[in-house]
């Protein structure tokens, strides 16, 4: 669907919530006096808001997936009509840095920016910049929102990187007390015994040998970790 395409669609949607705030007041005029003007314009503001919303999200993930396409990117080819192209590695580099810090700075507070975020601090961590990745991660993990809990792992592993085990290890508890949709206990025990193995080697074993899987789809994907887990603190 093209952008404008899109646009018509939503404001087709729009009219149709206004059209039924519309018809309810033909169909019960004796009411919406009772209740004043200020009510029937909340009713027509709602539907105001509806599409406002969604329009907004949309143009979030718009954002996000243009952000996207600069990071996969080709470098030193021709450019297609299909993808974009650099001339080096770097002017690369440094346009996928900037298409993730402005959606993380303009959609911040949402989803979509905390996603860019998240791809940002990464970003910086890779330069060798892991202050800065650090006060990103901090930032999302302070806001709670979905992607919260994917940084707090993060996080987690810069701080265990540093030395900082007490604080990566804290984190990494809280998802094991209270997992989320994306982060579920035996992920959250496995990143915790895996901190754990970098200074207590005995103590992530036993919290690995105490992990039991659940029958699920991702129950082989969970024993391979363990096994991967229990390699490396082996390797120590």
């Amino acid at each position: 669907m093209t952008r404008h395409e899109l646009k018509v669609l939503e404001q087709d949607q729009l009219v149709a919530k206004v059209g039924d705030a519309i018809h309810y007041t033909s169909l019960h005029k004796s009411q919406v006096v009772r209740w004043g003007i200020g009510a029937l314009a909340a009713l027509l503001l709602a539907g105001g808001a509806w599409w406002f919303w969604s329009y907004q999200k949309a143009n979030r993930e718009a954002d996000l997936r243009d952000a996207f396409l600069v990071s996969e990117a080709t470098v030193g080819k021709e450019s297609t009509p299909f993808t974009k192209n650099f001339a080096t590695q770097q002017a690369k580099d440094d346009a996928v840095l900037k298409a993730f810090t402005d959606v993380a700075a303009k959609d911040s507070g949402t989803k979509e920016g905390d996603v860019a975020a998240f791809y940002t601090a990464g970003l910086k961590n890779e330069k060798g910049d892991t202050n800065t990745a650090i006060v990103i991660l901090k930032g999302i993990v302070d806001g709670g929102r979905p992607v919260s809990s994917i940084a707090r792992l993060s996080l987690a592993n810069l701080y265990a990187g540093q030395g900082k085990y007490l604080e990566a290890e804290t984190l990494v508890k809280s998802l094991v007390d209270r997992p989320t949709s994306l982060v579920s206990k035996e992920h959250a025990q496995i990143q915790l015994a895996e901190i754990l193995g970098k200074h207590d080697p005995e103590a992530a074993k036993k919290l690995l040998a105490s992990i039991k899987v659940p029958p699920s789809p991702v129950s082989s994907t969970l024993e391979r970790s363990i096994e991967t887990a229990r390699a490396g603190i082996d390797r120590r």
